[in-house]
């Protein structure tokens, strides 16, 4: 396990003091961004949760404390919107997939019944030194040539968290692709401005939705 410079986690409960259908948001800064756009953009009586973290799959207090959150709501969830990986902090690509199916293994145990939705690591692109400001990620391996080594890292985790998801029977969400068509949102390599997260956090809450039926 690694640490970061700085390490958070941030628990968000909306409308806690009303009984609500209540779907958990797992994730880094980019569900703490969009939580609030998943909420607007969910029906009445819809309400989410959210979890986010820079700890990653390979921390052994990241369940400890995902999991203090599910205990306070009886594990009470229609649906589960689950991502990791940006944060890989240096894991290997089998490494990354043998910590992520254990953590999904053991959280869809406590939470058997909600609908398991995993999303891929969304696009990163740090400023290379050329003055390329454009924040297009890298694509393939080739292409990730170019860059820092976690910009490879993020195309194998991604590879992997497919593979997880088929192998578990849960739906896959490709956010890498979704918002690799919108360099325009970005502020940074990792963040979006009000616009992406509105648009990310719309599109988190109409996977939901489709996938409940």
């Amino acid at each position: 396990m690694q640490n970061e410079t700085i390490e958070w986690t941030r628990t968000w409960r909306e409308n806690a003091d009303a009984e609500q259908k209540r779907i958990l948001l797992v994730g880094d800064s980019m569900i703490d961004g969009s939580k609030r756009e998943v909420q607007n953009a969910l029906p009445d009586g819809y309400s989410i949760s959210s979890f986010a973290t820079s700890k990653g799959v390979d921390n052994p207090y990241y369940l400890r404390e995902l999991e203090m959150l599910c205990e306070q709501e009886d594990f009470a969830y229609c649906a589960v919107y689950f991502n990791n990986g940006i944060h890989d902090h240096g894991q290997s690509p089998e490494t990354f997939r043998n910590n992520l199916c254990a953590t999904l293994k053991r959280l869809h145990a406590k939470i058997p019944n909600a609908v398991w939705i995993v999303g891929q690591c969304t696009p990163v692109t740090p400023d290379r030194g050329d003055g390329n400001k454009n924040y297009i990620a890298p694509t393939t391996p080739e292409q990730a040539k170019g860059y820092p080594p976690y910009c490879a890292r993020i195309l194998a985790y991604n590879e992997a968290i497919r593979s997880v998801a088929a192998e578990l029977g849960m739906f896959c969400f490709d956010a890498f692709s979704l918002l690799l068509e919108h360099p325009e949102f970005k502020t940074d390599p990792f963040h979006l401005n009000a616009e992406g997260y509105r648009f990310f956090g719309s599109s988190i809450a109409a996977q939901v939705m489709e996938r409940i039926g």
